[in-house]
């Protein structure tokens, strides 16, 4: 098994709330597990890129540098504010023989 990154966007509202809701929803669409996505999270941590870097090009640094506090693909996912949108992000367990969605 590897870890596979993911980004994936939820409308701006309450961040928990939208966070629980994409779980949810990516667990509905691969109920057997290791998919790679948000759904193998179960918490996550908030970030506030600096001014001069683009959200979105944050959290990809983040995850191609595998940063520590999103590095664990049993750990927390990483979010961001983007665009008047909720950014998840990071790195997740996958099993090669799962399709990626």
């Amino acid at each position: 098994m590897n870890a596979r990154p993911f980004f994936t966007f939820a409308p701006a509202g309450d961040f928990e709330r939208e966070f629980f809701r994409l779980v949810d929803e990516y667990r509905a669409r691969n109920p057997r597990g290791l998919s790679g996505t948000i759904a193998e999270k179960g918490s996550f941590q908030v970030f506030t890129p600096p001014k001069t870097t683009h959200p979105l090009l944050f959290a990809a640094q983040m995850v191609s540098r595998r940063d520590y506090r999103i590095a664990d693909p049993y750990g927390p996912a990483g979010m961001v504010e983007c665009e008047g949108s909720l950014l998840f992000y990071g790195l997740a367990i996958h099993s090669p023989d799962e399709s990626f969605y």
